[in-house]
């Protein structure tokens, strides 16, 4: 052994370090990638649908479309709003063509002789039947659309008509995603996220809520409702959009025939009773054709939430 040099400046080199038994592991680099997985009880597999358990309905959804679900949709809903319909529609028309620039003289010719009044028309203004039927089609489905969302939604709270079923969560059409913003349901059904382990495949969870009901949450609030009325109000303009291509241009079709051609490119008509009954015609049966659809879309929607949320559980208690 060396002794160390008293009278030299350099200090003595370090005491070599202690051996030891104990080895640091080294980093398990696939366990500090992988991610955390969620608890036994609260993972699912990855197919799981995700949505909020919906409130028990009085009735359960039906598979097939039962006699009273076609009852309430083309009876109470079709049959009642071609009445109702028809006759408000005839009274409005009353109310409009009846006007006395109508009926009644304006006043008198040079010659002494009474000017005649204002002619109904087909297509010039003030008094055109052709946009009165636009704008017939255009409200009438906004109103009717607005007054089935609630209406429909209170009969399927007290029990009044079960929801349709016949439509599960894996059909093509509750896929669509047409349908399902029709039906003010996410664009495509919501699943757990594919991320998971190699051994149990489980992934993280995607909470999504989806009600029951169509409504905004209790602390929505003025912007809130605000946001979700114009969203239905577009909703409604797709069916009126639908309604027009449909029925205008036959309704055109049958003025013309129905009426008096002035020579002008135009067509006449009395201010009684021609406006009325083309009124209570076209909204009665505009009311009898999209009243039953815009009902069902909600029995529709209702089934579908109440579907997903049974798929949830049965999937969920494979665990």
């Amino acid at each position: 052994m060396t002794l160390p040099n008293p009278f030299s400046r350099s200090s003595p080199p370090p005491p070599p370090p202690p051996t030891s038994n104990i080895t640091t592991p080294k980093p398990d680099i696939e366990t500090a990638i992988r991610p955390i997985s969620p608890p036994d009880n609260a993972s699912l597999p990855p197919s799981t649908t995700i949505t909020l358990s919906p409130p028990a309905l009085p009735l359960p959804p039906t598979n097939k479309l039962t006699t009273p679900q076609f009852i309430y949709l083309f009876l109470l809903d079709g049959l009642g709003a071609l009445i109702l319909s028809g006759g408000i529609n005839f009274a409005i028309a009353y109310a409009m063509y009846t006007a006395p620039q109508y009926t009644t003289s304006p006043g008198t010719n040079p010659d002494g002789t009474p000017q005649p009044p204002d002619k109904i028309t087909l297509w010039s203004f003030p008094s055109t039947l052709a946009g009165d039927a636009a704008v017939t089609i255009i409200l009438q489905c906004l109103v009717t659309w607005l007054i089935e969302l609630f209406l429909v939604n209170r009969d399927l709270k007290t029990g009044g008509v079960p929801p349709i079923g016949m439509f599960s969560s894996s059909s093509l059409l509750s896929n669509n995603r047409l349908v399902r913003w029709l039906c003010s349901l996410p664009a495509t059904v919501p699943v757990v996220s594919s991320g998971g382990d190699e051994k149990g495949g489980r992934g993280r969870l995607e909470e999504v809520v989806v009600s029951v009901w169509p409504y905004p949450s209790s602390g929505a609030g003025i912007l809130g409702w605000g946001g979700f009325l114009l969203g239905q109000a577009a909703r409604s303009m797709l069916v009126a959009v639908v309604s027009f291509l449909i029925f205008w241009g036959p309704t055109v079709g049958l003025l013309i025939a129905a009426g008096k051609a002035n020579g002008k490119g135009d067509w006449e008509y009395d201010a009684t009773w021609a406006p009325q009954v083309f009124k209570l015609v076209l909204g009665g049966v505009l009311g009898l054709v999209t009243t039953p659809v815009m009902a069902g879309v909600w029995l529709v929607r209702a089934g579908l939430v109440m579907g997903e949320g049974d798929n949830e559980e049965e999937e969920g208690g494979e665990q």
